[in-house]
């Protein structure tokens, strides 16, 4: 969120277009003052969507567009060797339609339950924010690769796992440590670094 697409947050965005947006504040505000953590706040979300139709949400999700050369980066990336991974403490709902259109290889992110084509108001959470850097770690370890061979794009530090080889913050939405940190409109920019750089992978 934010970074492929240009909904800085997949939850607020179907909030806003099933016009539950007061129950999405009511709950922010309970995480930020620590009175709930993150899965609690996911169910509680989720909660509010209850016995929506799994076809109204999709007809939502096809409304959000990619940030302007995602397609194209995925194009070069994949043509250079490199696997792509998205992970994500947003929903399965965008994450497996940018999978299927964008051929990513691999998606982690939160899967709204549906039963009989109705959100039952449950939700399974796999990503957990700002602990994304955990299912960063479970994915490389599932897959047998060493994460100091990874480089890691996103907006927030959440996303810029401290033991990725490069670390690139694209559109940052708060002060980031990071390796670079590109300012623009074109996911584009990240190749002219992420490109050559397999040169400083560890073997």
């Amino acid at each position: 969120d934010g970074t492929l697409i240009k909904e800085s947050s997949i939850w607020r965005f179907i909030h806003e277009q099933l016009g539950t947006l007061d129950a999405c504040e009511v709950n922010k505000r309970m995480y930020e003052q620590g009175l709930i953590d993150y899965r609690e706040w996911a169910i509680l979300d989720a909660m509010a969507w209850k016995g929506v139709a799994e076809k109204k949400l999709k007809e939502i999700i096809s409304k959000v567009n990619y940030v302007k050369g995602v397609r194209e980066t995925f194009e070069t990336l994949k043509k250079n060797g490199f696997k792509i991974a998205i992970i994500s403490a947003g929903l399965t709902l965008i994450t497996d339609r940018i999978r299927e259109e964008l051929g990513v290889d691999y998606a982690l992110s939160n899967e709204l339950v549906f039963k009989n084509g109705k959100l039952t108001g449950e939700v399974k959470v796999s990503v957990e924010y700002p602990s994304k850097e955990k299912a960063f770690k479970r994915l490389v370890r599932e897959l047998g690769l060493n994460p100091c061979n990874c480089i890691a794009v996103g907006d927030t530090n959440a996303d810029l796992y401290k033991c990725c080889k490069l670390k690139i913050a694209f559109n940052p939405k708060e002060e980031v440590d990071a390796d670079v940190v590109i300012q623009g409109d074109d996911l584009r920019e990240i190749l002219k670094y992420v490109l050559g750089f397999e040169n400083e992978f560890e073997t």
